[in-house]
């Protein structure tokens, strides 16, 4: 028995959906920036310097680096700082609100 599996919607798709419900998304390829840095694992941290710039949150993202600086590896921290960065500088697609 084969399964067949119908291919991923374009992102532009995908992104249209989420508006319909959030009414504002923050698009980006978090997983390369990690990849980019060494690992997928820190896909995380790109994650959150998105939501970090995005403004969304009621504190400032130094307060996330400063988690992530407690809580790291210190065989991790450099990447993890750096994917956090990353995703902070980014400038993401972000929706108008509806």
């Amino acid at each position: 028995m084969r399964l067949e599996r119908e291919p991923y919607p374009p992102v532009e798709e995908i992104v249209a959906a989420f508006e319909g419900f959030a009414g504002r998304v923050i698009a980006l390829d978090a997983t390369a920036f990690a990849v980019e840095r060494g690992s997928w694992i820190s896909s995380n941290a790109v994650l959150l310097g998105a939501l970090a710039a995005s403004g969304a949150l009621p504190f400032d993202g130094r307060f996330i680096e400063d988690g992530i600086s407690a809580q790291s590896k210190p065989s991790h921290l450099e990447r993890n700082l750096a994917c956090f960065r990353r995703g902070f500088e980014e400038k993401p697609r972000t929706p108008p609100t509806r």
